[in-house]
């Protein structure tokens, strides 16, 4: 019902194009689609006096695309009111090629006047980035204005607005306005960007000042602004040229900024493969300008393949949710928008509209190179929190690397006198053996204790000064065995906390990789989860542990039953210095990760599961080279 409403007021308007439109009903602006005749040439031969002479009718469509026809206007105004009136005539599509006025009072021809695109501004008689004229009727004075229309190199929309000239000034005043504010910001973002790119060369920068450059071209040359001031026309009469570079411009931001040729191999060829082609395209409509060809039905069509694939591009990104994709997207959406409402207006025959179709497409503009910037400054703001987490990280593992020097040191210092103090428990063992068997059986078992902390202090500080001298060593050793060593570090932290520990390993599990890194990952992630459970109020405090096999690669499992974390804690668990503990630091984890990655060759994963937190260790058992 709404569709036939539409084209019952659409066609109603049209029904009065013979009649003469009476300023008396001019408030601010009006459209003089509904007043108008049309009459269809084949080319561009007649003259005037044999244009007059033919029949005009009411028109089906003021919107008439590409066309090699040249199509006339007939329209009569009628000053109805007391007072002398100078009214003015616009049409807001700047693309027009050329446009010829003739203006007749009582069957006389009192001016004409030369508009268009291809035209000076130095003929006209108002000088605006639209065609405009004026007329001056006196009281109860008619004026029929014919209008010819000739564009083979763009679109055509014959509709006119008509203002007072009072009221046009003032639009002038409020249309500079805008511009000047659109000119300024996108300088402003241009040459801030452009500094950027000479200060740190990188290249999404370069990609983006381009961006600003050629859409602020782009909206200058459709608008008509560049031509108002006389530019010359092969800066002007190229838009289509500018919109197709910024499109090839986006899609190698796109690129550059998220890194798709090492993220997406297929999209980074497709990419270049869209870029060449629209490249392939801008030569083509060069060489059909100059054959005398219309090249914008390919330039639309190119046009409308790289805007889809741009929208398939930022909707990627957004789904990967890299840095800066939400603000690509709605750049992206904000141009596809305007440029479909811009066509769907044209299509539905409403031209009143031309004025708020430059306006949208030039704001939507302005907030494509606005969204962009900020993904930028996004960007900038993650690469220097990484660089200035790596650095802190780094000042932490130089920190542990001089306690590790001190310990091995330590180690080194005191592995003779520990030795020395296991021979006099031998000693003392082998004396004993001569006393009373009440003495012996109760010294023995403290005897036999002494040792083993003896022969493990040996141990721990023979692998501290092993582990420094020698680093990341690949070697040979069971999983179980490592596991129990951690363990019985922690024995004494597991009988406080009151914590269950669950051991499920295969004693046939071995690998061969950096032993120290193993079980200095496998011992943060036991600490993490008695300190998870030091503080949990619940019965049952259990850490399970889980060793096996997966297809060639080892997992093992360090979960516990203490509530796990909130999924934005989460995302952040690896952030170095990121804690949640009181005293904790936020290094524990972040070097986990890093052990697992660059010394063991696997991966770490932490998750929730099953009323607590899951860590997974996956090592492949063969290392690649």
């Amino acid at each position: 019902m709404q569709k036939i409403a539409f084209l019952i007021l659409f066609f109603w308007g049209f029904a009065f194009a013979d009649s003469p439109f009476l300023l008396s009903n001019l408030h601010h602006k009006a459209t003089m689609g509904g007043y108008s005749s049309i009459y269809i040439e084949d080319g561009r031969s007649k003259t005037f006096e044999e244009l007059r002479r033919e029949s005009f009718d009411t028109p089906k469509s003021l919107n008439f695309g590409s066309t090699s026809s040249a199509v006339w206007t007939k329209t009569i105004v009628r000053n109805d009111t007391e007072s002398k009136k100078t009214i003015v005539l616009t049409n807001h599509l700047a693309s027009i090629d050329e446009i010829d006025v003739w203006i007749q009072k009582e069957g006389n021809e009192i001016a004409n006047k030369t508009l268009g695109d291809y035209r000076v501004q130095a003929k006209r008689d108002i000088r605006f980035r639209a065609s405009s004229f004026s007329v001056v009727l006196e009281p109860n004075e008619d004026a029929t204005v014919f209008i010819r229309h000739y564009s083979p190199n763009g679109s055509m929309v014959v509709e006119w607005e008509m203002m007072e000239i009072a009221d046009f000034y003032t639009f002038i005043l409020t249309d500079t306005l805008f511009w000047g504010l659109f000119i300024g910001s996108s300088l402003a973002l241009f040459v801030y960007n452009a500094s950027f790119f000479v200060a740190i060369r990188e290249r999404f920068y370069l990609f983006y000042a381009a961006i600003v450059a050629m859409l602020l071209l782009y909206q200058l040359t459709i608008s008509g602004v560049l031509h108002s001031i006389d530019f010359p026309f092969f800066v002007s009469g190229y838009g289509y040229v500018y919109g197709l570079l910024t499109a090839m411009l986006m899609l190698l931001f796109a690129h550059s900024f998220f890194g798709l040729h090492s993220k997406n191999k297929r999209l980074s060829t497709a990419i270049y493969v869209v870029c060449t082609a629209l490249g392939a395209a801008i030569i083509a409509s060069f060489v059909m300008s100059s054959m005398g060809k219309n090249p914008m039905p390919l330039v639309k069509i190119v046009a409308l393949v790289s805007l889809l694939f741009s929208m398939f591009v930022s909707l990627y990104v957004l789904k990967k949710r890299l840095i800066g994709s939400a603000l690509f997207f709605l750049g992206q959406s904000s141009l596809a928008l305007a440029h479909i409402w811009q066509i769907l207006s044209r299509i539905s025959g409403f031209s009143v509209t031309q004025q708020e179709q430059v306006y949208a497409v030039a704001a939507c503009s302005f907030f494509d190179m606005l969204f962009l910037s900020v993904a930028i400054s996004m960007r900038i703001k993650a690469i220097k929190k990484e660089k200035l987490d790596a650095q802190k990280l780094l000042a932490i593992q130089t920190r542990y690397a001089l306690i590790g020097q001190t310990a091995a040191n330590i180690a080194h210092q005191w592995r003779q006198p520990v030795a020395r103090v296991g021979t006099l428990a031998a000693a003392f063992e082998t004396l004993l053996r001569g006393t009373p068997v009440q003495i012996s059986d109760r010294l023995s078992p403290l005897l036999s204790n002494l040792k083993k902390e003896i022969e493990f202090m040996g141990q721990t500080m023979l692998q501290m000064e092993k582990g420094y001298k020698d680093g990341a060593v690949s070697e040979d050793f069971a999983v179980l065995d490592s596991i129990n060593s951690v363990l019985g570090r922690v024995e004494t932290k597991t009988k406080i906390t009151e914590v269950c520990i669950q051991t499920s390993c295969d004693t046939g599990i071995a690998l061969h990789t950096d032993k120290n890194s193993f079980e200095n990952v496998f011992m943060i992630l036991v600490d993490n989860a008695l300190d998870a459970l030091s503080n949990a109020d619940i019965e049952n405090k259990t850490v399970a542990i889980e060793a096996k096999e997966v297809d060639g690669t080892l997992e093992i499992t360090v979960s516990d039953n203490g509530g796990g974390v909130r999924k934005s804690i989460l995302k952040m668990i690896f952030d170095p210095f990121f804690t949640t503990k009181k005293d904790g630091k936020g290094i524990g984890l972040p070097i986990a990760k890093m052990l697992t990655e660059k010394n063991l060759n696997g991966k770490l994963d932490v998750r929730n599961s099953r009323g607590g937190l899951r860590c997974t260790v996956s090592i492949k058992k063969e290392r690649q080279p």
